[in-house]
This record gives C-alpha cells, structure tokens and sequence, in this order.
C-alpha cells in the first residue's frame, strides 16, 4: 500500500500572486485578436463550442486550456493574453546554458542569425541618427531590439530603454557643456 493516502485525490491548484484576466477582459482581448465581434465568432475562431462562454459567465471563472490550444493553433503569444502590458522576461539560448559541443548545431545558428539581425537593423539606424557604431551603443540598442514582441515594443521597456540612453548620454553633455 502505497505512502501516499493522497494519491487518488485531485490536484489542488496553484495559487498564485497573479490574476487571471476575468471572462469579459478574455473576450475583449480575443475579440481583438480574432476580429469577430460577437461571442459565438470569437469561440469559433479559437475552435470551442459557442455554448462554452455562458458556462464560463455563471461559473464566474474562464477554462483557459481550451483558449491556450486556439491562440496556438493561431500563433499568438499567450502572454498577449494573460500579461499584455508586462516586460517579460525571454531567456536567450546563452542564458539557458553555455554553448558547447553537446548543444545542437541549430540552436548556435539560430543565436547566430538572431545576432546578425539586431546588427542589421540597428547599424542603418545609428547611421541615420550619425551615432557612431560603438560597442556601447549597439550594446543599448541590442537589448532594445530583443525587447520586442513582432514588430511592437511594451511601452515600459521602451521607457527603460531610453532613460538608460539619456543616462549614458548625460555625462557626455556634461563634458561638452564645460
């Protein structure tokens, strides 16, 4: 017999310091997303029966696996849904572990290429602004350009990202001002 006298008992839910969206901030974000506009159109797209959000309403509480499989099946970002305004944190494949021999060859290239794009983008734009092209600066803008999410940036990031080039910049308009 086993130790475990919990053992054909449900799971207890996590609990956890962050709050699920409620049913109707879910439908205004999908409704979004989606492009429909009615309920019914928003639970077709993501593939569940219509009938499922008027359970959701007098439960008073959202069934999120069913959500999660639509927004997959149409390639949005979950955090979209569940933290849209939040400056995530995305690990990079060198934060995940050292490159080394025994790391597959497509995860150093695709580090690689994602590397190559930043410098692709960002050197036309030092150009452009004549900002020479200084480790420093394509350091700052490196970091701005993995912040975004397809071609959007969460305004807190953005807000940090330029405070930290005022802040590099503010010892060199010191120095000119003497």
């Amino acid at each position: 017999m086993p130790n475990d006298l919990n053992e054909n008992r449900p799971q207890n839910p996590v609990k956890s310091n962050f709050e699920l969206p409620d049913v109707d901030t879910v439908m205004e974000r999908l409704a979004l997303i989606s492009g429909e506009r009615s309920a019914s159109g928003i639970m077709r797209w993501l593939g569940i029966k219509p009938s499922s959000i008027a359970n959701w309403k007098r439960r008073g509480s959202v069934n999120f696996d069913p959500i999660i499989a639509g927004l997959l099946r149409h390639r949005v970002s979950l955090d979209w849904l569940f933290a849209p305004y939040e400056d995530l944190f995305y690990p990079t494949v060198g934060q995940l572990g050292e490159l080394n021999e025994s790391t597959p060859l497509y995860q150093q290239n695709q580090a690689m290429n994602l590397a190559i794009e930043a410098i692709n983008r960002i050197d036309p734009v030092l150009e452009r602004y004549n900002l020479p092209k200084t480790e420093t600066n394509r350091q700052l803008m490196s970091e701005t350009y993995f912040k975004k999410r397809g071609e959007a940036l969460i305004l807190s990031a953005a807000l940090n990202q330029v405070a930290k080039a005022l802040a590099t910049a503010q010892p060199n308009e010191a120095s000119q001002a003497d």
